[in-house]
């Protein structure tokens, strides 16, 4: 081996032991505090559905029944003139011997095609397959609270009229 090979292998097992016992040493630091951290994310994939609302279904003699769901909320709506109608059908899923059912139902979860329209004026039409719940007013649309119509457990229709300026309405 010439001496030039000799120094230079020398000074590369140098090297590579000066690494070596170099990283050896080395300690791990750890900062004296921590920042909070805050994150949002928008949800952009996958399935999302709105709260539909909740039900106790009740049998003869007021018994409470064991389950009752809002199944679903289907609407139609059209324009007529300065106002927009929509028919309204809420599906219970109840036990067979229920003979009403107590409700409270968001009516922005619907499915369906409708116009847009104003709830600030809004009400629900006379003939509607409920009662309105005690406190239960046209000013607490789009939520609707209320007990059907008896032995009313699967499908409940009623109409909601954008103005119920001289229109005959269920609640007050």
């Amino acid at each position: 081996m010439t001496r030039g090979r000799f120094v230079a292998f020398g000074l590369a097992v140098l090297a590579v032991v000066g690494i070596a016992a170099g990283t050896g040493a080395t300690s791990s630091t750890q900062a004296a505090w921590t920042d909070r951290v805050y994150v949002t994310a928008t949800a952009t994939s996958g399935t999302w559905a709105a709260a539909k609302g909740t039900c106790t279904a009740w049998g003869q003699g007021g018994v409470k029944l064991s389950s009752c769901e809002v199944a679903g909320i289907r609407v139609e709506g059209w324009n007529d003139g300065a106002k927009v109608i929509r028919n309204y059908y809420i599906t219970f899923a109840t036990p067979s011997q229920a003979e009403y059912v107590d409700f409270t139902v968001d009516l922005t979860a619907a499915t369906g095609s409708t116009p847009p329209m104003s709830w600030s004026n809004a009400g629900v039409r006379t003939g509607a397959q409920f009662t309105p719940a005690g406190g239960w007013t046209c000013a607490s649309l789009p939520t609707v609270k209320g007990r059907t119509t008896q032995w009313n457990t699967g499908i409940m229709y009623f109409v909601v009229v954008s103005d119920k300026t001289g229109e005959s309405v269920v609640c007050p």
